[in-house]
């Protein structure tokens, strides 16, 4: 059994005021979530939340996880791809324990089953609609601290501690807007209005950001993955490519950074665990960029030397493409590192990225490669520069 098998048997705990409570985060084909709007009465608030119910006594997160979906929607649990977040919240004495399942169903998501008198609207929430839901309950929580250098500005976004990069340039989502297309509103009512509260607001906007490929469950960074951060970027191996250990203070700094980097662009970057066992493998994804007034994403990857050469840069570096082609509208998407590094060299020609030219950067000399999106109306304007050193050692497979 792995992971996920692991969590969907538990039962609720025999300990008195203690309790268990699943949540479905149903997406669909475009990665959105699907919430209702809770009517407001005496007794709470109102606002938008996911399907979710408490596990009773003797029955399993599984079967209730089923149950709720059915009961709830009208439509069928068809996969439970994913265990997204576990966590416990306290009120006094009483405990809960959340469980939030990233699952697909099936049925006509065009008309799910509202229960009259306690929901009025319905909607799908995507990369582009999570305007409502980034409140300050969303910044996570922390699990600990993690940390390369104490050079923050050689992350893989590039930022240093005032969120500039090294360059002088901006990823903190100064152009974010930019990057994206309009959305489309899709299926359902139109998203406003507040969530119900902080917990589902975050765990939304963390399942609509959450990418999964065929090994890897791929996190948006926050502030509750500093501890994993700083085990990535501690590792000897690594850090000799990265000018030496992060501390853990740097990698809680990074992590907030990165978050808010999501929060104003639209991406950024993934922490990535094995779907089967839940181990870390690394972190990836994209980091906007602009060079001479001209806007594109940089992609880039680290894996954990324990990792190393069984094919997950490539499979991190191919998720950050569909994310900036598909959901972004991306023309074009860039990677550098230094001419020496011919393993990170490799994965930027398996990703169908092709040599552009050299680039000087921090003094140093680096190949630019850069993969074009065949679907986009290219007029030519957006000549994509960046940089990717960070990743020059540790891009491997």
């Amino acid at each position: 059994m792995g992971i996920l098998d692991d969590h969907l048997a538990l039962t609720p705990p025999a300990q008195e005021g203690s309790a268990l409570r699943v949540t479905a985060l149903i997406r669909d084909s475009r990665h959105r979530v699907f919430v209702r709007r809770l009517l407001p009465s005496d007794s709470r608030p109102g606002g938008w939340e996911a399907v979710g119910r408490d596990v009773p006594a003797g029955e399993s997160a599984g079967a209730v996880l089923v149950r709720a979906v059915a009961e709830e929607t009208g439509w069928t649990l068809g996969q439970v791809e994913a265990l997204l977040d576990d966590r416990e919240r306290r009120d006094g004495a009483h405990r809960l324990r959340d469980l939030a399942f990233l699952v697909r169903v099936d049925g006509d998501l065009t008309a799910p089953r509202l229960a009259e008198g306690r929901y009025d609207a319905h909607g799908w929430v995507g990369v582009r609609d999570l305007g409502p839901f980034r409140t300050g309950g969303t910044q996570g929580r922390t699990r600990g601290g993690h940390a390369l250098t104490e050079r923050p500005d050689q992350e893989l976004a590039g930022e240093g501690a005032d969120g500039r990069r090294g360059d002088g340039h901006r990823t903190d989502g100064e152009q974010g807007d930019r990057h994206r297309t309009s959305g489309e509103r899709g299926d359902g009512d139109s998203i406003d209005g507040a969530p119900a509260d902080a917990a589902t607001a975050e765990v939304v906007v963390k399942a609509a950001r959450t990418r999964l490929s065929a090994r890897l469950r791929l996190e948006p960074v926050g502030p509750e993955h500093s501890e994993d951060l700083w085990r990535l970027h501690v590792h000897p191996d690594v850090a000799a490519w990265l000018g030496g250990p992060w501390t853990q203070e740097v990698a809680r700094r990074s992590a907030v950074r990165v978050r808010a980097g999501w929060d104003a662009a639209g991406a950024g970057i993934w922490v990535a665990y094995d779907r089967v066992t839940g181990e870390l493998v690394g972190r990836g994804g994209l980091a906007p960029y602009s060079l001479d007034g001209l806007a594109t994403y940089e992609v880039g990857w680290i894996v954990h030397p324990d990792r190393w050469g069984q094919g997950y840069a490539t499979e991190m570096g191919m998720a950050g493409l569909e994310f900036a082609f598909q959901e972004l509208g991306a023309r074009e998407v860039v990677a550098f590192t230094l001419p020496h590094n011919t393993r990170s060299r490799a994965v930027m020609d398996r990703l169908g990225m092709r040599y552009d030219r050299e680039i000087v950067h921090a003094g140093m000399g680096h190949v630019l490669y850069v993969r074009r999106n065949p679907a986009a109306d290219d007029n030519g304007r957006n000549r994509p520069y960046s940089r990717h050193d960070e990743d020059s050692g540790t891009s491997r497979i």
